[in-house]
């Protein structure tokens, strides 16, 4: 059992002041947003930004779209497993998502 929120995750923007800011929103069952993951970019050794460009906009599509991307290397375990192939690398990853 998955101790995460399932899917849909969300790619949200807002204004902030003078800055565009982007993060994920993550709903319960009652469409009520439950936790929030800013996604920020290093500018330097010691300072991130919270501010919208094309990287992290991509950072939070690909971070948003791992709940549905689990559960398809869930299933494509299950039918190479069916089907005689080798799965240690697609059961690694899948521990990891779990952290088991």
């Amino acid at each position: 059992m998955n101790k995460f929120t399932p899917a849909p995750w969300k790619i949200k923007k807002i204004k902030s002041f003078d800055k565009t800011l982007v993060y994920i929103q993550i709903n319960d069952n009652n469409s009520k947003g439950i936790a929030f993951a800013g996604v920020y970019k290093r500018i330097n050794k010691n300072n991130y930004k919270m501010e919208w460009d094309e990287e992290a906009e991509a950072n939070a599509r690909l971070i948003a779209s791992a709940p549905e991307m689990l559960a398809c290397l869930e299933d494509i375990k299950d039918f190479l497993q069916s089907h005689g192939y080798d799965t240690r690398l697609v059961k690694q990853i899948i521990k990891k998502a779990n952290m088991k």
